[in-house]
Parts: C-alpha cells; structure tokens; sequence
C-alpha cells in the first residue's frame, strides 16, 4: 500500500499542432530527441486535438494514472522517411501507466513501435483508433487488463511486432483483451499472434490474413491463428470466431461505459 500523490492533477494540452524541423529520420536507438508531449507523474491530465509532426517520439505517458489521450494524430513529412520507411521511435507509449484512455486516434505514419505498452500497465484502453500499418507494441515488463478496441490497423502487416528486451518475459499478461481489431475496411490481419504472446488472453472478432480465403470476412478466425492446444499458454485464450461485421458491441469499453452510467445510483 502507498499513498496516491500525484506531482500534478488538473492541466491538458490540448488544440494545437507540434511541427518539428527534424532531419531524415536516423533509425532506431539512434534518435536525436526531437520528442512531442511527455506526462511523467501526474493523474487526471488530458491531450486532446493534437497533431505532432516529425518526432522521435510523438506521445509518451509515464507513471500517470486517470488521464485521456483523445483525437490525436502522429504524422510526418514525406522527407523524414527513413530507408527503412519509418518516421519515428514511438507514436503513442505508455509505461507504468494505469486507468487511462486513448481513442480516436491515427497514426497516419510507420513508426517502430506505433502503440506501446511498456512496465506494468495496466487497466488501458486503445479505442477507435487507426493509421497506415499499425503494430501493437506489447514491450514486455508485465503488462497486463489492457483492452484493444473497436480499432482499423490499415494494411494489417505487422499487428503483434512486438518490441522489448526478452529478460522482460511474455509480450502480454492476463486480461489483456483484442475486441474487433481489424484491417482497413474489415479487411483481414496478415498474421495471427504469436503462440507464446502471453495467459490469459481473449481474442474477439479477429479476422486472421489466409490467402485466397481473406476475402470472405464473415469466415471468423482461419488456421493461420495459433492452436488452443499448441502450448500451455494459448490453452489459456478465450478465442471466439465471430466476424467484425457480426460482433456487437463494436466497442467494448463504450458498451460497459454505457451500461455503468445508466445503471441506478451510478
């Protein structure tokens, strides 16, 4: 047990656009720290209607409990690309971090790691969300309760590039929840998640990349995602082969939002 004291309560950022004149974007490890908005610490804070360009990291939460990332995009000029076509470290990060939204967001750009989470978050929400081709950075560090929701990963190549040093342990813990996390237009992820992705997990409304067979999005789940029975940890999932166009609620957490506040009392 600790005391709740946060450094700061109360303040945003919010209606605005961080253009930097940052160079070709140099690769990985090797940025020059040309970084967006940082919150370290504090609870019940916001970013909303915000545009950073040409970053090394666009958004980052560290130890911040309560607060909301809303309508923001992360963007960059075509000069920045690099060879790899990358324009950046990390759009979206969030370590230590819990009891947070991020929603309505895009991230228009390839990054090396588009949405992280990193040491010990827990209890997020990523919703309503989209952008060119996006990762779903699961760093390592036991995270864990963290809901995808209701979100479009553009070309869907590279959906579970996880990143994080493998001392870390597993890319996700218990209760971390995939709720409709689709292509554009519904269209099918290339890939499944990977066997050892972590316990307990609940996959919902996925629709898994399998050659010829991708174009029929009402077939649920194909082979290409992982045996329940390959190791003990995927024994542990709850897969349900439900296709995005079928799947109701479409948002997981406006669905239980809306059902806490028009219970009684509430």
């Amino acid at each position: 047990l600790h005391h709740f004291l946060p450094d700061m309560s109360g303040v945003g950022i919010q209606g605005m656009t961080l253009r930097f004149m940052s160079p070709r974007y140099p690769g990985h490890f090797v940025e020059r720290g040309w970084n967006g908005v940082q919150f370290i610490g504090v609870s019940n804070c916001w970013i909303k209607d915000l545009t950073v360009l040409n970053a090394d990291m666009g958004i980052m939460l560290g130890s911040t409990q309560f607060c909301t990332v809303t309508d923001v995009t992360i963007d960059a000029d075509s000069y920045r690309m690099s060879s790899s076509a990358q324009a950046g470290h990390h759009a979206i990060n969030l370590g230590g971090v819990s009891d947070t939204l991020i929603t309505r967001f895009n991230i228009a750009r390839k990054y090396v790691h588009d949405l992280s989470v990193d040491f010990f978050t827990r209890s997020v929400v990523w919703s309503e969300g989209t952008g060119l081709d996006v990762n779903l950075d699961h760093h390592k560090g036991q995270t864990y309760s963290v809901l995808w929701t209701n979100l479009d990963l553009g070309l869907g190549t590279r959906p579970w590039d996880n990143g994080g040093s493998a001392n870390r342990g597993l890319d996700a813990g218990t209760f971390t929840t995939y709720w409709r996390v689709t292509g554009s237009g519904l269209r099918p992820l290339r890939v499944g998640p990977r066997n050892w992705q972590g316990p307990w997990l609940n996959y919902v409304g996925e629709k898994i990349w399998e050659g010829a067979a991708a174009a029929d999005v009402d077939s649920g789940l194909t082979n290409s995602f992982p045996s329940l029975d390959s190791n003990n940890l995927t024994r542990t999932w709850w897969v349900e082969r439900l296709s995005p166009h079928r799947l109701q609620p479409p948002n997981l957490h406006l669905a239980q939002r809306n059902l806490r506040l028009a219970s009684p009392g509430k």
